[in-house]
Formats: C-alpha cells, sequence, structure tokens
C-alpha cells in the first residue's frame, strides 16, 4: 500500500512539476484531496513495485529535460502551500524519505515484533 501510494504520488508531482516548468498551470490535477485522492486500493498486487520504480524513472527523466523549475508560475500544494516547479521537485524526494522510513518501520515490525522482539 506504502509503494501504490508512492506510485500515485509520484506521478501527479512529475504532472505538476512539468507543467509548471513549461509555464502552464497544472489543469488536469484538480485539487487533491490528501485523505482521499493518494489513497491506494485495498488490495495492491506486486506489479506496483514495477509502476513505482517506473514512476520515479520517468520523474526523473522528465526533469533532466525541463527547461527551468526556479522562478516559475506556482502550484498549492495541499499541506505546503504555494510551490514552484523546484519546490514540487524536492517534495518528490521529501516525500519519498516520509515514506521510506514508514516502510522501514513496518519492515521491522515484521520481522521483529511491535515491541523490537524476533517473532
Amino acid at each position: 500500500m506504502i509503494i501504490e501510494h508512492n506510485v500515485i504520488v509520484n506521478r501527479s508531482i512529475t504532472a505538476i512539476v512539468e507543467s509548471l516548468a513549461k509555464g502552464e498551470q497544472p489543469a488536469a490535477i484538480g485539487v487533491v484531496d490528501p485523505k482521499r485522492d493518494v489513497m491506494p486500493s485495498k488490495d495492491p498486487g506486486e506489479e506496483q513495485v514495477q509502476a513505482f520504480q517506473s514512476s520515479v524513472e520517468t520523474h526523473l527523466e522528465v526533469v533532466s529535460r525541463l527547461p527551468r523549475l526556479r522562478s516559475t508560475q506556482t502550484y498549492r500544494h495541499p499541506v505546503f502551500g504555494q510551490l514552484n516547479a523546484h519546490g514540487w521537485h524536492c517534495m518528490f524526494g521529501l516525500h519519498l524519505d516520509i515514506h521510506r522510513n514508514q516502510a522501514k518501520a513496518v519492515c521491522n515490525t515484521i520481522n521483529h515484533g511491535p515491541a523490537g522482539d524476533r517473532v
């Protein structure tokens, strides 16, 4: 579920960064409700691993060919407010780091139990 959530968010951020860097408002994105619009399905499958990898590779490829990320129009992030393309690009990494730590905690719980003891 963590991976699927990141796929959803990664694709959205990439679209926003690309639009802003090209001088366009991200019209197709609309207002994002973080409690509803980025939630994973109840039963994501293994295909999400490849989808995640692809979403990261696509983001890096898109950003590498954009003319600029700073001094662009801004688009409102639901928590952090107005961000330009550079701010959204930074949000991509920050968001992944948050969920990397979450995934580590889940793996630790699975491997060692809730109290850190071996199961």
